[in-house]
């Protein structure tokens, strides 16, 4: 998890095709205890290596763990985005973790496909399904998602989703979730 809000900086650069990007940031509060590693990310992006537009990236992370700072982890992992036609596109994530107070390596995969409903008169619209798949030192994850996101302007949108947890573990009583409907309601700005 990343530390708490805290002194840090970050950088990108963008070159042709290729993105980059660093971020540092200190282990705790603004007067707090800064004992341990910083936590430091980096990124690396290439987007259109095929005809169609796509985007990957990978990224790395690792520093100290928040709650005991002698600790360190880290994590990596490889995103994909990539139109197969025109308005209808692919999406992949997979990465991995671990620290070292924990026996476990966690992972997580996510696919899905994303398409614009330009038949609505909503080219700038996106519509899609997903699927996601964790594996946690809390236990294992199962989950779908369906979403619509409604561009409001060049700067805005609102998207609509339902998730669907097919299982994964419940933290407050030590059980498992089954068949659990998350609905929700997202606006994002860009500035």
């Amino acid at each position: 998890r990343p530390p708490p809000n805290g002194p840090g900086a970050a950088v990108r650069i963008s070159q042709g095709n290729w993105r980059y990007a660093f971020g540092v940031h200190g282990p705790d509060d603004f007067g707090g205890d800064f004992s341990g590693l910083p936590y430091v990310i980096a990124e690396l992006g290439r987007r259109d290596l095929f005809p169609l537009k796509g985007h990957y990236r990978w990224w790395a992370r690792g520093g100290s763990v928040a709650d005991s700072r002698e600790d360190r982890t880290w994590g990596t992992g490889v995103s994909v985005d990539q139109l197969i036609v025109a308005g209808t596109g692919v999406f992949a994530r997979a990465g991995l973790g671990r620290s070292e107070a924990e026996s476990l390596t966690s992972y997580a995969v996510s696919a899905g496909v994303q398409h614009t409903p330009s038949w609505l008169g909503r080219a700038k619209d996106l519509a899609g399904v997903g699927y996601g798949f964790q594996r946690a030192s809390a236990g294992r994850e199962h989950v779908g998602e369906v979403y619509y996101n409604v561009s409001l302007a060049a700067c805005c949108s609102v998207i609509a989703y339902v998730e669907w947890i097919f299982s994964g573990p419940n933290q407050v009583t030590d059980g498992r979730n089954r068949d659990v409907i998350v609905l929700g309601l997202r606006a994002v700005i860009r500035f």
